[in-house]
């Protein structure tokens, strides 16, 4: 008799179940990847905005500080009240507009990121139109403590950036130091 090759109908179906299991675990996988991908991207744009917004409060000195003159590198002004905000900037918890008990105040400030397609400059052109991305929204809050360790000298700020995403509210927080001169 002929030895028989191949393989039977059921070890055919158990790899198939196998392989299947297989591709949903790497689909899950890839999933958690973009989610990863995506807060990622938001922190990093967080750190930017802070660092940039950092460095330029502390070149408006100590008394715009002081006295609340502080503009913003965004090109909006702080507000002093959390109310002052657009609507699509409203997330914040009650607990999280407080100042906190070692702040005199804090200021708030809306900032909007644009957000685009990574194409090639053709495609790019043709379908800006189409695919326009919704931006980053963040909502910043300084506090201000003029009278740090009882030096008159010294303000203490402390930048904490707020973003949304997938349903939650994270931040990232930033202190830094403003001299008069």
């Amino acid at each position: 008799m002929y030895a028989q090759r191949g393989f039977t109908l059921v070890e055919v179906m158990v790899a198939m179940v196998i392989l299947t299991i297989m591709f949903l675990a790497l689909t899950n996988l890839q999933i958690v990847a973009i989610k990863a991908v995506e807060y990622g991207r938001r922190f990093s744009v967080a750190e930017k905005i802070l660092t940039a917004e950092a460095e330029f409060i502390s070149t408006q000195g100590y008394d715009n500080v002081a006295q609340n003159n502080i503009a913003s590198q965004m090109g909006n002004n702080y507000y002093s009240s959390y109310d002052q905000l657009e609507n699509n900037y409203k997330f914040l918890t009650q607990e999280q507009q407080q100042c906190g008990q070692e702040y005199e105040r804090c200021l708030f400030n809306q900032v909007e990121v644009e957000r685009q397609w990574q194409k090639d400059q053709d495609q790019q052109d043709q379908d800006q139109q189409d695919h326009k991305l919704p931006p980053y929204r963040y909502v910043l809050k300084l506090g201000v403590d003029t009278d740090y360790l009882g030096i008159t000298n010294l303000a203490r700020c402390q930048l904490t950036a707020y973003w949304q995403y997938r349903g939650k509210t994270h931040q990232m927080t930033l202190v830094f130091f403003v001299r008069k001169q």
